[in-house]
């Protein structure tokens, strides 16, 4: 879970925000057959729902790209520059 609630100081400006996604991946790490598809299940008040399903290819760094958008991490960790983020899954995200 990824839950933040924070009022830091910036130049004396103060900023607040609150990010909270959850995203659960129970058990799956690699794919069957090597690099096939692992499941990921996204549990949150902002998750698209319904049984919502893609085909788009995610992989790990396309988890940290997500959590670095979230928070505004810069510049981003390995490869989660070049990483599709998980926004799809979302009905709205930062």
């Amino acid at each position: 879970m990824v839950s933040s609630s924070a009022n830091p100081s910036v130049s004396g400006q103060s900023v607040t925000f609150t990010a909270t996604v959850t995203a659960k991946s129970p058990g799956w790490d690699e794919g069957a057959s090597g690099d096939g598809p692992i499941g990921m299940i996204v549990v949150s008040p902002k998750a698209k729902g319904g049984g919502y399903a893609n085909t788009i290819a995610y992989d790990h760094s396309s988890t940290l790209r997500t959590i670095e958008e979230i928070f505004g991490v810069t510049p981003m960790l390995g490869d989660a520059a070049n990483a599709t983020d998980l926004s799809d899954l979302f009905v709205s995200f930062p």
